[in-house]
């Protein structure tokens, strides 16, 4: 790996970042609040200054910046996005909104992967600010600053190839232009597109506009914060709450379906299989849970449906906003819940988690098994819909979910060391590497995680970045070959 290459562009990333800082600088000084103003201009000095230094070492070694292989897009993102989650709580540690350096980076990290977990107890005493700025991590995270990167920076060839299958997660199988660059302007776009339009609905909703920016941010970006400790719920505002999980399903589906969508192509979007069980999915969820928690004699029925249809969605799309604690619901509820913390959202969508894609192709493959253990001698494919998936691919996908439980199994052991029980350890560890944010027991919708460990915090950041960036991008930093030249 050619390190001053990495360093040249994650010092890019880190100046980026200090540009993002600009947004709630400026909204500390409208409220006049100089605390948060010197928060956030001594976090924007550190950035700048990480970044130059960086890419003064990258300059020095005159390097050439366009050589990036599949080895230095790994190095970028993944290095990248552990610095950015450091460089991005020194607000919350500067302005003393969270007083250790392992709760200030675990709020960042959980801002960044759209994960929305937080160790912060009293939510209504933050600034402004500082408001923005948690929400305003989620949404640069929710695309990927890396996506947001290749598409202002020119010139990238193939290295822009590199580092954008490297962030963007699931197994997108077809870009929206031929060109790198043209995929990810076309998705940026596309998510401000969606992002301004839910905004305007909430603000039309009752919300108020700086209610309605942060949650259309959070929402798009499948995050899950809130301005408010009791998120959603706290504005008991039923139009607000359709918009918000319409717009949690947008988020929960693959983003290139939509281009297809507007160009005219509908049949992109309807008939794709993965959307449809998504869907499916989410009724079905929505469904026992509504049959489970309602009383049918109640006027309030077409609440409760709404309830159970927000917390369904708000899980499977692993955004974490909530109107209700689903950790009272039955036992069954719950059960359910927590299988689709597991699952997640569509490939190439904001949303965490296994994705729906691979689940299906699993499913398909060990239906089929079971047919080949008794037919020896048929033929047979595994397909999507009217696509047919390669060996290579199920190979793939059966050792990412193979993967994905060893590290989830190796977490509930490290949680469970530290003092947690079952429940809460199993419930958080699956909670960070899908994304999800709230979990069961000690970390359930209402509470926070303040009181993990400082080692369970900083584990739990570790298995946020690795779910964001789907595991083998941050393992292979713990290769002895990665860090090997050429």
């Amino acid at each position: 790996m050619q390190k001053q290459v990495v360093a040249y562009y994650v010092g890019q990333l880190f100046i980026i970042l200090s540009f993002f800082m600009l947004a709630p600088l400026s909204l500390a000084f409208f409220d006049g609040s100089q605390k948060s103003i010197n928060a956030y201009v001594m976090a924007i000095a550190v950035s700048i200054c990480s970044g130059l230094l960086l890419r003064y070492i990258a300059h020095r070694k005159k390097v050439n910046i366009l050589s990036i292989t599949r080895r230095e897009a790994f190095g970028i993102v993944a290095i990248g996005w552990v610095g950015l989650g450091l460089l991005s709580g020194l607000p919350f540690l500067f302005e003393n909104s969270i007083a250790t350096l392992s709760g200030s980076t675990f709020e960042a990290i959980s801002g960044l992967t759209t994960t929305g977990a937080t160790v912060i107890n009293d939510i209504e005493s933050l600034s402004r600010a500082t408001h923005l700025w948690r929400v305003l991590l989620h949404w640069i995270g929710g695309m990927g600053i890396v996506v947001l990167f290749v598409a202002i920076f020119p010139h990238m060839g193939l290295g822009g190839k590199h580092l954008f299958k490297t962030e963007v997660a699931g197994p997108i199988t077809e870009g929206l232009k031929p060109r790198i660059k043209q995929t990810a302007v076309r998705l940026w776009w596309l998510y401000m597109l969606f992002t301004a339009t839910c905004t305007g609905l909430l603000y039309l909703s009752g919300f108020s506009l700086f209610d309605s920016v942060c949650h259309a941010f959070s929402t798009l970006s499948t995050g899950g914060f809130s301005t408010r400790g009791a998120s959603v719920g706290a504005f008991d505002n039923p139009l607000a709450e359709w918009i918000i999980i319409f717009f949690m399903m947008i988020g929960g589906i693959n983003f290139s379906l939509y281009y297809g969508f507007f160009r005219g192509r509908f049949d992109k979007l309807f008939s794709s299989v993965e959307v449809r069980f998504f869907i499916m999915i989410n009724l079905f969820v929505a469904g026992v849970i509504f049959f489970l928690t309602t009383s049918f004699d109640s006027p309030l029925m077409h609440e409760e449906f709404r309830d159970a249809l927000f917390q369904t969605v708000a899980v499977t799309t692993t955004t974490g906003l909530m109107t209700a604690d689903f950790d009272t619901y039955p036992v069954v509820a719950k059960y359910l819940l927590f299988l689709c913390m597991f699952i997640g959202g569509c490939a190439g969508s904001t949303a965490g988690g296994l994705k729906v894609s691979r689940v299906m192709i699993v499913f398909k493959r060990c239906l089929q098994e079971l047919r080949l253990t008794l037919h020896p001698q048929e033929v047979v494919s595994t397909k999507l819909g009217s696509q047919t998936i390669s060996r290579r691919v199920i190979s793939s996908v059966f050792i990412f979910v193979c993967s994905y439980f060893l590290l989830y199994l190796f977490g509930v052991f490290i949680m469970g060391a530290l003092g947690m029980d079952l429940s809460t350890a199993s419930s958080s560890v699956v909670a960070s590497l899908s994304s999800v944010g709230p979990g069961f027991g000690q970390v359930g919708p209402t509470q926070s995680y303040d009181f993990v460990h400082p080692i369970g915090k900083y584990v739990l950041c570790f298995y946020m970045i690795a779910g964001r960036l789907e595991i083998f991008v941050l393992l292979t930093l713990f290769t002895p070959s990665f860090w090997r030249r050429g």
